[in-house]
């Protein structure tokens, strides 16, 4: 009984408690807050609020100063790199600059000490100096000289720009050059080199054209060319102080034909006799080789590594023989002559001498002499070649050939034509 009366007792405390206790929460919930209680709620409102934008803000700040900062340091490690670059390129220009100015001053030591060596020599009477020894004293200047020369960019670039000058505006142009120099032209801008305008400007690689050279062609026409002064016009042999209203030698080759007797001349059916046309041509030969004369003697005043070449075109390979003879001889010139102190300077080409070309050492076959001779034309005027010695025509003086003139001869150093044929269509 008294277990009972405890327990109920027990239970009856704690149902009063949990009355008690929802009796406070009601009276929580439903009292009237005080003004105090208000302000410390709106205080942790506004504080959630301002630590809610706070780290809004921080994360955009973050992410927008992450993003400039990437740029910024992108633009400052460009602009290191690039003073780094231009401070490298200065350094290596000046290095290229001083090691090409020693090496200059190296090969002018070099000739120094070979002319006082050569002064030595002489005034102790150990060296005679003969006219073959200056030549080959020459050429070796030349060689050191001229290779260091071309070696310059500069130098292609002015002989092109003046070529260009000389072109007429609005023209198609094709320059062609050395190999080596077409790469240099291609990566100018010829144009602005020129100061002109043309509607196409073609570089062309042509390994016949020696280095420092170039050839210019357009579509200008010929006859336009000649009329502007463009193309001058090959020397004829005028020189004629007789005072009739036509010079003989203008229509050389017609004048000729009427000067032989009727045997000898030249008809539909029959050649006029080759020697009997050398007979009458030696006057208008002699003419044209005093012109020639006096332009290899300029050509000698400006140290030119090429002399000028004078061509002789013949009717036919009887003449050309006889005419080249002629000359080789001596007979014209003693500078045109081919001898030990000159050696081969007057040189004949026609398909007859290809066809019997004769060997000129043992074992050479008649097609190897046919290509040697034709090497010694492809190579007259030029200092350089694809051979190891001198190009073997470098220095003719005067060309002997049949119809060289339609066969596109490309040598630059012709100076005056003989027209022993007719050249009337």
């Amino acid at each position: 009984m008294s277990k009972i009366l405890k327990g109920a007792w027990a239970e009856a405390v704690r149902i009063e408690f949990r009355e008690t206790e929802s009796f406070r929460s009601l009276q929580d919930l439903f009292a009237p807050k005080l003004p105090e209680e208000k302000s410390r709620q709106k205080s942790r409102q506004e504080e959630e609020v301002l630590r809610e934008m706070a780290e809004k803000g921080y994360r955009e700040g973050y992410q927008q100063g992450l993003e400039e900062g990437r740029l910024e340091g992108q633009q400052q490690g460009y602009q290191e790199g690039y003073e780094q670059g231009k401070i490298q390129a200065e350094k290596e220009l000046q290095d290229l600059k001083a090691r090409l100015e020693n090496e200059y001053r190296q090969k002018l030591e070099e000739l120094d000490h070979l002319l006082a060596s050569l002064r030595e020599a002489i005034s102790q009477g150990v060296l005679s100096l003969d006219r073959e020894v200056l030549t080959l004293l020459k050429l070796l200047v030349q060689k050191l000289f001229f290779k260091e020369f071309l070696r310059d960019e500069g130098v292609i670039l002015r002989v092109v720009r003046e070529a260009l000058q000389e072109a007429v505006e609005g023209s198609r142009v094709t320059i062609r050059v050395h190999p080596q120099e077409a790469q240099i032209l291609r990566k100018t801008n010829l144009r602005a080199l020129s100061g002109k305008t043309f509607p196409e400007i073609r570089v062309e690689a042509d390994p016949s054209i020696a280095r420092g050279g170039c050839l210019l062609e357009t579509d200008f026409g010929l006859v336009d060319a000649i009329e502007s002064g463009i193309v001058k016009i090959p020397r004829v042999p005028v020189d004629d102080n007789t005072g009739a209203l036509i010079p003989k030698y203008f229509r050389l080759w017609d004048w000729i034909n009427s000067r032989l007797p009727s045997s000898e001349r030249q008809t539909a059916r029959r050649r006029a006799k080759p020697e009997s046309v050398l007979r009458e041509a030696e006057d208008a030969l002699a003419t044209l080789a005093s012109e020639w004369k006096r332009t290899f003697e300029e050509f000698q005043k400006a140290d030119s590594p090429v002399p000028p070449v004078m061509i002789t075109v013949c009717d036919n390979t009887d003449l050309a023989k006889l005419v080249h003879d002629h000359i080789a001889k001596g007979n014209v010139l003693k500078e045109l002559e081919n001898n030990e102190r000159n050696g081969e300077v007057t040189f004949r080409i026609d398909t007859k001498l290809l066809a019997e070309a004769e060997a000129a050492f043992e074992g050479e076959t008649k097609a190897e002499a046919a290509e040697r001779l034709r090497k010694v034309v492809d190579t007259i005027g030029k200092i350089e070649w694809d051979g190891e010695e001198d190009p073997p025509g470098k220095n003719i003086r005067s060309v002997v050939s049949v119809g060289m003139l339609n066969e596109g001869w490309d040598a630059q150093n012709v100076t005056q034509i003989l027209g022993l044929r007719a050249f009337t269509s």
